[in-house]
């Protein structure tokens, strides 16, 4: 839903990130990436959707989506303020144990 909500994207996030349960994501683009409007929001937004995708993967329960370290650089070509963002890091690490 938050998906939809366009230029209230962000705050849908932060409305939403306490109560997200992570699930498993094959790949980024092909689960959070279905429309072309939706990966406009990563151009436009890309802290919260990296939020957004933090909250999703947990890599305890489910495998490291495989385009991973794609989404993360698309994003850091957005706003290259998000690399200083603890959820960026975190999924920074997380795709660095994918590739290991």
């Amino acid at each position: 839903m938050a998906l939809e909500c366009e230029a209230a994207f962000p705050e849908a996030v932060d409305a939403i990130l306490d109560v997200i349960v992570p699930y498993e994501l094959y790949q980024v683009s092909s689960s959070l990436r279905l429309e072309d409007k939706h990966s406009e929001l990563v151009k436009e937004y890309p802290l919260a959707f990296v939020r957004l995708v933090n909250a999703l993967i947990d890599p305890d329960a489910f495998r490291v989506p495989s385009d991973l370290a794609a989404f993360l650089q698309e994003c850091v070509a957005a706003d290259p303020g998000v690399a200083n963002d603890p959820a960026y890091h975190r999924l920074y690490g997380l795709r660095r144990q994918r590739n290991a």
